[in-house]
């Protein structure tokens, strides 16, 4: 009876949408080898408990393609880039709701870590 009444309720596999869930992450963006060290030792405890990858991209519009993909929560970069590649990050970071947290030259990891937690805190009420 219900077939007859929805015809399109059978679906089809071979054709079918299916359904696509992306692992939470952290995506590390044009840091230098010793930034991305020290965000990796400071999102360890935060991520203890939970399955959360931290992936690093080099290029900036290579981050910018993936994070359509991968949808971080957050997306750390270096306030030394430039206002071009920061504006293009912050817009990219904000289409998918990604919290955003800038790197200082001289990051305290104790500020870092509060920072990250924060921007956690806010990716996951989202």
């Amino acid at each position: 009876m219900t077939e007859a009444r929805f015809p399109f309720a059978r679906v089809d596999p071979r054709t079918a949408t299916r359904k696509f869930d992306v692992a939470p992450c952290v995506m590390l963006v044009a840091l230098a080898e010793a930034e991305a060290e020290v965000c990796a030792r400071v999102l360890k405890p935060l991520t203890a408990g939970r399955s959360v990858a931290i992936m690093r991209v080099v290029h900036i519009r290579a981050a910018c393609e993936r994070m359509l993909v991968t949808r971080p929560l957050v997306v750390v970069f270096a306030e030394t880039l430039g206002p071009d590649d920061r504006k293009l990050l912050a817009e990219r970071a904000e289409d998918i709701s990604a919290a955003i947290v800038t790197l200082s030259k001289n990051a305290d990891e104790a500020d870092l870590r509060v920072r990250l937690f924060e921007a956690f805190q806010r990716a996951e009420q989202l």
